[in-house]
């Protein structure tokens, strides 16, 4: 073998061993995920606060339920804070996108410039984290105080931290489980109607002026829904005011459960230039409004309507007419006699 084959053979080799280098498998380990609130439990947490650049929002869970800490204590929608509680002690990200604070304002997860700074306390336990710049559809970049790393995470977005009141406040003022239902006493412009039913699970609905009256099934349960169900538009604070008109309510409820639980609801006349009227429970400190469209079905409700109608009489019920034929055709210038004759009559008599 001459030099120049050696060589070419040595030049094959090498480059059979550099591509052997470059296809084989990495060993560079992927980035470990964070996980940023580790250690906390969904039922574990008491409380979120959540900042934005000039608000300050606190939630809180108490025995009943979550509350919006604000002017008052506002019972909160509890289902959506849960929901939102869920994805934050899930939340984790192995996408790191920064590792110094000089990336911290331009990715607006600094401790002074952030889109939200989000406290979640779990018992004596609690962990803060910023919430800056969306780089795409539902996600953040993220940061846990305290550390430099910025991490990219997924499904979350910052209107899912909303700072006002409204954002979490419950819209449902009034709710009761109509199957839960035994009493309906109902008052308006038009009288008062009670409607009542045995504790038995499948009894069925009457009328207590009138009990045997048969009644309109549809008509009960739009009645039962328009009653037992109820949505605010906004809180009113928990004082009076003589332009709410509840000194001489429109509208009164009264709601009683199989359980001997109780609920009064007094609704206001619609409100001059509002579209709405003021509603107050008795177990509840808050005046709130309702729209006028949600409780037009109670204003005029009376008894009767909810009354089956009377069958009708069909062509082919009741008694045939008699058959025109000539025996019961009078005769000229007699007298009709539907038929019979007569002695038949006076037979019949």
């Amino acid at each position: 073998m001459n030099r120049s084959n050696v060589a070419l053979s040595v030049l094959l080799v090498i480059q059979l061993v550099l591509v052997g280098l470059a296809l084989r498998p990495s060993t560079t380990a992927p980035p470990k995920e964070k996980n940023f609130l580790d250690g906390i439990g969904k039922e574990a947490v008491t409380a979120l606060e959540i900042r934005d650049e000039n608000t300050t929002l606190r939630l809180e869970k108490q025995d009943n339920g979550w509350i919006v800490k604000a002017d008052h204590d506002y019972p909160a929608d509890s289902g959506k804070i849960d929901k939102l509680v869920g994805k934050l002690v899930g939340l984790a990200s192995n996408r790191l996108v920064a590792r110094t604070p000089a990336s911290h304002v331009r990715l607006k997860v600094a401790d002074e410039v952030f889109n939200r700074k989000l406290t979640v306390t779990a018992g004596e336990q609690s962990q803060t984290l910023f919430f800056g710049s969306s780089p795409s559809y539902k996600t953040l970049h993220v940061r846990l105080a305290g550390e430099e790393e910025v991490y990219l995470v997924k499904d979350l977005s910052v209107w899912e931290l909303q700072t006002t009141k409204e954002s979490w406040w419950t819209t449902r003022y009034l709710d009761v489980d109509t199957a839960d239902l035994a009493r309906l006493e109902l008052e308006n412009r038009a009288g008062k109607l009670v409607l009542e039913r045995d504790k038995d699970a499948e009894s069925p609905w009457r009328l207590a002026s009138a009990p045997d009256k048969t009644l309109d099934p549809q008509a009960v349960e739009d009645l039962l829904n328009a009653a037992c169900r109820l949505n605010l538009l906004s809180y009113l604070g928990t004082e009076d005011s003589d332009t709410y008109g509840l000194d001489k309510p429109a509208i009164t409820l009264r709601l009683a459960t199989k359980e001997s639980r109780s609920v009064t609801v007094r609704i206001g006349p619609k409100r001059k230039d509002e579209n709405d009227h003021v509603a107050k429970r008795e177990d509840s400190p808050f005046y709130v409004s309702v729209a006028a469209y949600a409780v037009e079905k109670l204003l005029d409700k009376k008894a009767e309507n909810l009354v089956a109608a009377a069958p009708k009489n069909d062509d082919k019920g009741g008694e045939a007419p008699p058959p025109a034929d000539s025996a019961s055709q009078p005769a000229s210038g007699q007298p009709a006699t539907g038929g019979k004759t007569g002695a038949s009559q006076g037979a019949g008599e």
